[in-house]
């Protein structure tokens, strides 16, 4: 499930279908109700990749919906999840230590 938490350009607390929201601590929301309210200003919706099942099984009206709110022509839920969601952060190789080639001392 979505979480939601205010933008810094909101109020500091407000009220939205039963919950009270602050710009600090985000509070678990409805998908559902995330894709009615994903283009508002005042509100920042928090996606994870415990999310995606739930995005690509959305129906199309919440798709258009989804489009018209972000201001988008996304062609299906994949698009979406994969706009929503972050990406996973490539772990980088760590480097092999560079050996020095022992010197041959030659008396």
């Amino acid at each position: 499930m979505p979480t939601v938490k205010l933008t810094d350009s909101a109020p500091e607390r407000m009220n939205l279908m039963g919950l009270s929201l602050s710009k600090d601590k985000p509070v678990e929301f409805s998908l559902t109700h995330a894709m009615s309210m994903i283009g508002s200003p005042n509100l920042m919706f928090i996606f994870t990749e415990e999310d995606r099942e739930e995005l690509l099984s959305l129906d199309n009206s919440l798709l258009e919906m989804a489009n018209f709110e972000l201001g988008k022509s996304l062609k299906n839920t994949k698009e979406l999840a994969e706009l929503l969601i972050p990406k996973k952060a490539k772990s980088k190789a760590k480097p092999k230590p560079k050996t020095q080639p022992k010197s041959s001392k030659k008396e």
